[in-house]
């Protein structure tokens, strides 16, 4: 017999279960997908995230977003003022996502950030609603509890197509296996998100699954 786990990465895989899903590189990848999502949609660069600081994840987060934003804009250069230096990250304890969050979002939007990439740690109802307040686009990795106006798109892990990807193999009994998840785009909004910008999007994120795209720094 063959099993398949998702969603438990401290399983390790003996010869018989493939395990779906790795904490690290999903994070990685989800965040590097939300900053080139964030910048391909921003009508001047002016792209920013909050990073939770109190995360196993944060730094890889924060690298991810940055190199992801990048990799679609290059040095991101704005037009027009203010003429910050983007993309920007702003750390956020996940202690404070119901109240004493709003100093850090009011740093992002007067620094002029237009879109905002707020994970799956720090995406509470009430930041939320703050961040629409302040007018800005939020790209997460989690899809809201409620529909939002200014809510571009979630990037998240289908296991599904990960699944269907190696089938074949598990049907041959291939032992031991543990594969990331693929990142697809739902709760797409359609008045922000473009159908060449999705096209665009879904090509980078085959690229990344491919190994075609480094969504690290080289030390």
């Amino acid at each position: 017999l063959v099993f398949v786990v998702m969603d438990q990465p401290g399983v390790t895989p003996p010869q018989n279960i493939t395990v779906i899903g790795d904490p690290v590189t999903d994070q990685r990848n989800q965040s590097f997908l939300a900053g080139y999502l964030a910048a391909l949609i921003s009508t001047d660069y002016k792209v920013g995230a909050l990073v939770p600081s109190d995360s196993d994840l944060g730094e890889v987060i924060a690298e991810a977003f940055i190199l992801g934003a990048e990799f679609y804009c290059g040095v991101c250069n704005p037009l027009y003022p203010p003429y910050n230096n983007f993309p920007q990250t702003e750390a956020l304890s996940t202690a404070n996502t119901q109240d004493g969050f709003q100093t850090t979002v009011d740093t992002l939007k007067v620094s002029g950030v237009e879109v905002v990439y707020v994970p799956a740690e720090l995406a509470s109802s009430e930041v939320l609603d703050y961040v629409d307040e302040q007018g800005m686009i939020v790209v997460g990795d989690i899809s809201p509890a409620m529909p939002y106006q200014n809510w571009a798109g979630t990037v998240t892990i289908n296991p599904a197509d990960a699944l269907s990807a190696i089938w074949q193999e598990l049907l041959t009994g291939t032992p031991g296996m543990q594969v990331s998840g693929t990142i697809t785009l739902t709760n797409r909004n359609g008045g922000l998100i473009s159908d060449g910008r999705l096209r665009l999007f879904e090509e980078t994120a085959a690229d990344l699954k491919a190994g075609l795209i480094l969504p690290e720094r080289m030390p």
